[in-house]
């Protein structure tokens, strides 16, 4: 099995209490997703994250609406 450089573990940490989401997490340290999330999962949330996540579902919904609409007027 491999052993996450220490470093790295510490840098996914310090992020995700500055308020960067997972994905954020991973472009910055070119870690897998599922890597990340094992050495973040026990840091709360803080509200200023939910936030930000929550705006990003709302955006990405509105934007799947738009593309379902687009397909069926193709059609």
């Amino acid at each position: 099995m491999f052993k996450t450089d220490p470093i790295l573990v510490e840098k996914c940490r310090r992020l995700r209490k500055k308020g960067f989401t997972l994905g954020e997490i991973v472009k910055k340290t070119g870690l897998p997703k599922t890597t990340v999330y094992d050495h973040i999962r026990d840091i709360p949330l803080s509200n200023v994250l939910k936030e930000k996540i929550k705006k990003y579902g709302e955006k990405l919904q509105k934007r799947q609406i738009l593309e379902r609409a687009i397909s069926s007027y193709q059609k």
